[in-house]
């Protein structure tokens, strides 16, 4: 039997990346809006970086405040999940893999991974556009961290190769695409009825193992407003 998954760790990964990374790109996005009149004539001799200018008034207006907003609700999705199939690992305590399943316990199982299934579907479609913006953004600056050295004197000695804080932005948004899709087949699957919910199955599932990986999630998840320090994070915490 395939083993399904309840979650996964990776789904996280755009926020565990460190807090000087956010704020290497918040002072990157400030010093390209304050170059922004400068644009036509910095085009000149790096042509990328009137589409940079756009994409940074893009995340600073938009991205960053949806990642924020994404990052409480992920918290609150994980937190959710946890509860529910903490109550359900209780409930199973003592049930070995010959044991017939108590019908309450499968009624309770049964609602589980249903909304389970619906808010992980919820989540995958909000985050699937979101992430598209990260890595746009990730892209723009690559393309200017690509010639900008041999141009340093054009942007201004505060001027930092943002290139490993990109190539973080699209690792990480490449992880969470990846586990929001897998969990969505996975848990589609079992709410299409494809799966016996059975004991051997529901121990299968490790519930205890995606219970610490929800914990992590949700606090990784909650701290991500914290880290995110540019005016932009304070704003929409406060």
């Amino acid at each position: 039997m395939a083993r399904i998954q309840l979650t996964s760790d990776s789904i996280g990964s755009l926020f565990t990346i460190p807090e000087g990374n956010w704020t290497a790109i918040d002072r990157r996005v400030d010093l390209v809006l304050l170059a922004k009149d400068a644009a036509a004539l910095i085009a000149q001799t790096i042509p990328p970086f009137p589409a940079l200018v756009a994409q940074c008034e893009v995340w600073r207006a938009a991205t960053l405040p949806g990642v924020l907003a994404q990052s409480q609700s992920l918290a609150a999705w994980a937190s959710a999940a946890m509860a529910d199939f903490a109550e359900l690992q209780r409930r199973m305590a003592g049930l070995n893999e010959m044991d017939p399943l108590p019908p309450e316990t499968h009624r309770f199982a049964e609602c589980a991974m249903q909304g389970l299934a619906t808010s992980t579907r919820v989540q995958k479609d909000h985050f699937d556009p979101l992430l598209a913006g990260v890595r746009e953004f990730a892209s723009r600056n690559m393309a200017v961290d690509a010639i900008v050295d041999r141009n340093v004197r054009k942007l201004g000695p505060e001027w930092k190769s943002l290139a490993a804080e990109s190539a973080g932005l699209q690792q990480a948004s490449g992880k969470v695409l990846g586990g929001w899709q897998a969990l969505s087949h996975d848990l589609d699957q079992v709410a299409a009825g494809k799966f016996t919910l059975d004991v051997p199955f529901l121990l299968d599932l490790e519930i205890a193992v995606a219970v610490r990986s929800w914990e992590n999630i949700a606090r990784e998840a909650a701290a991500f407003p914290a880290k995110a320090a540019g005016r932009v994070a304070q704003e929409v915490r406060a």
